[in-house]
């Protein structure tokens, strides 16, 4: 299918909104192929063509004078999608990963519920449902930011390496095996990124609110490893008895007590056992070489010494379906961790179930909705509460990823992360710095393969050296705004 674009546009907004409905979808200049999409603006004037699969929309607007002529050109596109295919699209015309920041704003200015939800409906065409289920993330978020300090910050630190390459992730470049060598390098390259950090943070008069071990699976590291890991951190970086720290241990089959037993001494109190899928068949699919019996022990460890555990599932998976994905979900609630974290199938670029699958994965996304629909419904039964929300580019049906907490035990990095509301600092292959203060806004991407990094120490020292300069050149730091 093509897409061709003419006249006075965004020609990004509107390319990425056509993407989001027709994922398969190429800019041309000009017809070509049977299935397309035409998007026209003139003077006063607006129109969409759409041809799919041997049906036509064609609907024409006038535009006025200042109207946003984008969006409305998103939203006709929008319609003669539902009407070509009888299919919804809960979050409107939105594109961006953060739908929760427009509702926060608004509240913010004393917006009322059903102004918010008339609002969002006007400008954005988001579905009611979708604004009811955004505003109970939004009103747990604001709640939550109180927490953060003021001249707050947050580490994040990346372990790029995993048992195996998952079907769907297009993360790390190979499998790593945890006795090889190149972990030990990448350590002795990370450590000077961490004590550096540490120092811009200490300069500066910064407090660590949260600090995040990902990947990768950072428990793909022996004991010893972590145990030299966590020394640098808790020595280099200004730690506190009882701030968060968290460590993905998304893979069961490389957690154990001993690993646990390092991590609980240097003060990590959080981890993720996240077992995708509580299907074996959808597990061996995946290339995940653990057993549904490893999820449940080691998710049961960790609560038992003491760790508050999130678990994720993907909706969508290769091999799952609606019945399966229900299964998933209430054998999760019935285990009782303290997060559960429910994921949309994104298709990336390289995966080799996009390689594979990608169109039949397509076809999934009215099933995953369904998924979706049922995990928000029998979470707030089970008394979870969503507390952070975003959505990907490319995932399947324009679905969304959400986390949900029970006991009042949110995971506050996740909430900083995504919403933006105070600097990460990162370090790690393929890690992003996201530096917050006042009304700037900066992003220093470190070089994405383990390999890279670890050949390219003065890649690592100019990117300290430009969040060090970013808050020399700042005036004032961001105050949060709840």
């Amino acid at each position: 299918m093509i897409l061709v674009l003419k006249g006075k546009l965004d020609r990004y907004e509107a390319e990425a909104f056509a993407r989001m409905l027709f994922p398969k979808i190429a800019l041309a200049d000009e017809v070509c192929e049977e299935n397309f999409a035409v998007i026209t603006s003139e003077a006063d004037a607006l129109s969409v063509s759409i041809r799919l699969e041997g049906k036509s929309f064609a609907e024409k607007s006038s535009i006025t004078d200042g109207e946003a002529v984008t969006q409305k050109a998103c939203k006709l596109l929008l319609k003669g999608f539902t009407a070509l295919t009888r299919k919804t699209n809960n979050w409107g015309i939105l594109t961006g990963v953060r739908p929760i920041k427009f509702y926060r704003e608004l509240m913010g200015k004393n917006f009322s519920d059903e102004e918010i939800r008339s609002a969002m409906r006007e400008k954005w065409a988001v579905s009611e449902k979708n604004s009811d289920f955004a505003l109970l993330v939004a009103k747990s978020q604001i709640e939550q930011i109180k927490k953060l300090s003021k001249k707050g910050a947050s580490v994040y630190i990346g372990i790029p390496f995993c048992p195996t390459r998952c079907s769907y992730c297009t993360f790390v470049s190979s499998a790593t095996d945890e006795k090889s060598p190149i972990i030990d390098d990448y350590l002795d390259c990370l450590m000077p990124e961490i004590e550096g950090i540490g120092k811009i943070i200490e300069k500066n008069s910064l407090t660590l609110d949260t600090l995040y071990l990902g990947g990768g699976t950072p428990t793909i590291l022996s004991a010893h490893r972590l145990d030299r890991l966590m020394k640098c951190i808790c020595e280099k970086l200004p730690v506190r008895l009882g701030m968060e720290m968290t460590c993905e241990g998304g893979r069961p089959d490389t957690i154990d007590e001993e690993k646990l037993s390092v991590l609980r001494s240097y003060g990590v109190n959080r981890i993720s056992v996240n077992p995708q899928s509580m299907r074996q068949s959808v597990l061996d699919a995946a290339n995940r070489r653990h057993s549904i019996a490893d999820i449940v022990e080691k998710a049961q460890l960790a609560m038992d010494m003491g760790f508050k555990v999130n678990m994720d599932l993907i909706a969508g998976m290769e091999g799952d379906d609606l019945k399966g994905f229900k299964y998933s979900l209430d054998s999760l609630t019935e285990i009782k961790p303290h997060n559960i974290t429910v994921h949309s199938l994104t298709l990336k670029r390289g995966s080799r179930l996009y390689e594979n699958e990608g169109s039949a994965i397509f076809n999934k996304d009215e099933e995953m909705e369904k998924m979706i629909e049922y995990s928000r419904d029998a979470l707030l039964k089970a008394d979870y509460k969503p507390y952070y929300l975003y959505r990907n580019k490319g995932t399947i049906g324009n679905l969304d990823n959400t986390g949900y907490e029970r006991d009042n035990s949110p995971c506050l990095y996740n909430i900083v992360m995504m919403e933006e509301v105070q600097s990460v600092f990162s370090a790690g292959a393929n890690s992003v710095t996201r530096l917050n203060k006042g009304t700037e806004l900066k992003r220093i991407f470190a070089l994405k393969l383990p390999l890279e990094y670890i050949k390219n120490p003065k890649r690592i020292e100019k990117n300290l050296k430009e969040a060090g300069d970013f808050y020399e050149n700042c005036t004032a730091h961001r105050q949060q705004p709840y």
